[in-house]
């Protein structure tokens, strides 16, 4: 059984996929996870590749989701990216 945050996270990451897409990117693979990293989307845009992090808030009160995307949480997509 889904929650509520799990069903509102699963949306939104449709809706960010869609704006990938809208925007030109090519999704190149989804979620990838190694030990000590992950990412949601591995995109690219012309000759450049894309490591995209999707997050959800249900409010702005702690920032909008770019502010989820800490020091800490890049270095553990930088991890992934390298593996």
């Amino acid at each position: 059984m889904s929650t509520s945050r799990q069903r509102g996270g699963a949306a939104t990451q449709v809706l960010a996929a869609a704006l990938l897409a809208r925007h030109g990117l090519a999704v190149l693979a989804r979620v990838h996870r190694c030990h000590g990293g992950a990412f949601d989307r591995v995109a690219r845009d012309g000759a450049t590749v894309v490591f995209v992090e999707m997050g959800y808030r249900r409010s702005r009160a702690y920032g909008g989701a770019g502010a989820s995307v800490d020091a800490r949480k890049q270095a553990r997509i930088l991890l992934a990216a390298r593996h």
